[in-house]
């Protein structure tokens, strides 16, 4: 865990020998510990068998098709391009696990509901996350799959 402090010295150390530092939070897989303070936002928290549902343990990512989920990693991508000199911030994007937005209810209710499928879902919230990142000078990178 770092605090902004903690990322504050990182970045300043390495500036100080020329390096710039590139932050990853890696959405909206890899996410299963936002689900400890906001378990409304996860989904998949802690699922077994955890390859199932997972890269890698733990289960467990962000719930896309909720507004409040959007609303929330937009927030937070904004605040920590604040914290960087670094023009490029990693979004991830790797790793998404189609089986858990298989088995989620409330996904499966909301794309019914919606009539969008989960690629445009994606889509659409990897839309907004790189907005707020152009929004605030940044560059978004992201993984790419073979």
């Amino acid at each position: 865990v770092y605090s902004p402090s903690d990322v504050a010295d990182v970045v300043s150390y390495a500036a100080e020998r020329g390096i710039d530092v590139m932050l990853e939070i890696d959405t909206p897989g890899h996410t299963s510990a936002i689900g400890n303070s906001h378990p409304e936002l996860i989904a998949c928290k802690d699922a077994t068998p955890w390859a199932t549902y997972a890269a890698e343990p733990p289960a467990g990512q962000l719930r896309i098709t909720d507004d409040s989920v959007v609303n929330f990693t937009t927030t937070l991508f904004e605040a920590v391009s604040g914290m960087i000199q670094s023009p490029y911030l990693s979004t991830g994007g790797d790793e998404v696990n189609a089986q858990c937005y298989i088995d989620d209810q409330q996904t499966q209710q909301a794309l019914n509901s919606s009539g969008q499928t989960i690629d445009q879902v994606l889509d659409s919230f990897v839309g907004a996350t790189h907005k707020t990142l152009a929004d605030a000078g940044k560059i978004p990178v992201v993984w790419e799959g073979l």
